[in-house]
C-alpha cells in the first residue's frame, strides 16, 4: 500500500492502553460493513480523536454529526476523508469539538 511509514497496524491492545492510542491517532478510520455498535468509534471520540467511519447499519447513530461518514464501497471517499481530516485543521478541531459536545 506504501503507507507502512505513516500508519501503525496494530493487531490487538490490551484494554488498559487503549486511551493511549486512542489519544495519540491523528485519526480512526472505521471502515466497517456492519456493527452492531461499533465500540470503537465511540471511545475514540470519547478521547478526542477524529473519526471517519463508513454510512452502515448503527455507525452513523453512534458517530452522529462529529465524525465523517462515507459509503463502505468507494474507496475514494474513505481516502477523501481520510485526507481531509488530516490536512484541514478547522475541520479537525471542529471534529474534535463535537465529540466533547
Amino acid at each position: 500500500m506504501g503507507i507502512t511509514k505513516d500508519v501503525i497496524f496494530i493487531d490487538y491492545i490490551p484494554e488498559v492502553d487503549l486511551a493511549y492510542y486512542y489519544c495519540s491517532a491523528a485519526l480512526l478510520v472505521y471502515p466497517s460493513l456492519y456493527e452492531g455498535f461499533g465500540l470503537p468509534p465511540l471511545e475514540a471520540m470519547a478521547c478526542g480523536c477524529p473519526v471517519v467511519t463508513t454510512n452502515t447499519s448503527s455507525l452513523p447513530e453512534v458517530v452522529g454529526e462529529a465524525g465523517i461518514m462515507v459509503n463502505p464501497y468507494h474507496t475514494r471517499s474513505l481516502v477523501q476523508a481520510m485526507r481531509r481530516v488530516l490536512t484541514d485543521d478547522k475541520l479537525r478541531d471542529n471534529m474534535v469539538r463535537a465529540n466533547s459536545a
